[in-house]
């Protein structure tokens, strides 16, 4: 990418935005996130290596599509996922209902996630950090590093160009976590 390029494309999405757009795509969402999002997703689930009985948490869950491929991966272990938006929240359940008690589903801000540091062995996000704004990726990323456990896994997909590959994010007390960046 040529120095003139930006890295990324502005983004000015309040988080209500955010909300009232996936609110009326909630229903739509799966048809046109099949035709571009399906390779990523598959690609960035190989490199996550869920293993049964691990605690496992998708931000920004919306339909379940992806989360379900987790939960089935992983149904002896903790399966966590949020969301901002509701009617996204309610397609994921409907789409999980199989799976009974293996995967709890909840409306949460990816910046002040709701559990306590070092819960999870897997953090996974696709697409949320293309609607964030620059200046929220370092502050959002240190949340997912919050509540990793220590040794921990990130997984983060995005449709622009961040970098590809993998990112070290280095948590307060020095540790470091590897997160596979993987683009569409």
């Amino acid at each position: 990418m040529g120095a003139d390029k930006p890295r990324f494309i502005p983004v000015n999405l309040s988080r209500n935005d955010v909300r009232r757009i996936y609110a009326r795509l909630a229903k739509v969402y799966d048809s046109w996130s099949f035709l571009v999002e399906s390779k990523a997703a598959d690609r960035a689930l190989e490199l996550a290596a869920v293993r049964d009985g691990e605690s496992v948490l998708e931000v920004a869950v919306g339909t379940g599509k992806l989360f379900e491929k987790i939960v089935a991966r992983n149904r002896e272990g903790r399966n966590e996922g949020v969301d901002l938006s509701p009617e996204m929240l309610a397609v994921a359940r409907k789409r999980l209902r199989r799976y009974g008690s293996a995967a709890t589903l909840r409306v949460a801000d990816a910046g002040t996630l709701p559990f306590p540091d070092g819960t999870f062995d897997l953090v996974f996000n696709s697409y949320m950090f293309d609607l964030l704004p620059e200046a929220e990726f370092a502050p959002t990323l240190q949340e997912f590093q919050r509540v990793l456990k220590s040794g921990g896994r990130m997984v983060l997909t995005a449709v622009h160009n961040v970098g590809g590959g993998e990112l070290f994010v280095r948590g307060p007390d020095g540790s470091e976590y590897a997160a596979h960046v993987v683009e569409r």
